[in-house]
């Protein structure tokens, strides 16, 4: 996941533009213990969480608190963790919510984000 997160900000970089990064990426955000999961918690192993260049060189579009979980275990109508993201740059976040009626047809809650995206002469990125 580390390689994957380097090559995606590679990829952000040479766009150059506004951008979204969404998606389920299977890992904890920085801060959760992944202890609190119980048995869980050796799906998230690593010392310091793999997405954390992403936190450092993007916006963070969801979650915009924590904690705002996405994940639904099986077995469990209630979700116990955030694994899905959207990350973006050059984008202004108006709304943002984790829609629990999705529980119904997926173990992924669906997230509900509006956005803007400037005007193509007004962005003016840095990552």
């Amino acid at each position: 996941l580390g390689r994957q997160v380097c090559t995606v900000l590679d990829a952000l970089r040479a766009a150059g533009a506004p951008a979204l990064l969404a998606g389920d990426l299977n890992s904890l955000p920085p801060g959760d213990d992944p202890r609190r999961l119980g048995n869980a918690a050796v799906l998230y192993a690593d010392a310091e969480t793999p997405i954390q260049p992403l936190y450092d060189a993007l916006d963070v579009v969801f979650p915009r608190e924590t904690p705002a979980y996405t994940y639904v275990p099986w077995g469990s109508n209630r979700p116990d963790r955030t694994i899905d993201y959207l990350f973006g740059t050059g984008v202004e976040v108006l709304e943002s919510e984790v829609l629990t009626e999705g529980a119904r047809w997926s173990d992924h809650l669906p997230i509900r984000t509006v956005i803007r995206i400037p005007e193509p002469s007004a962005v003016s990125l840095q990552l």
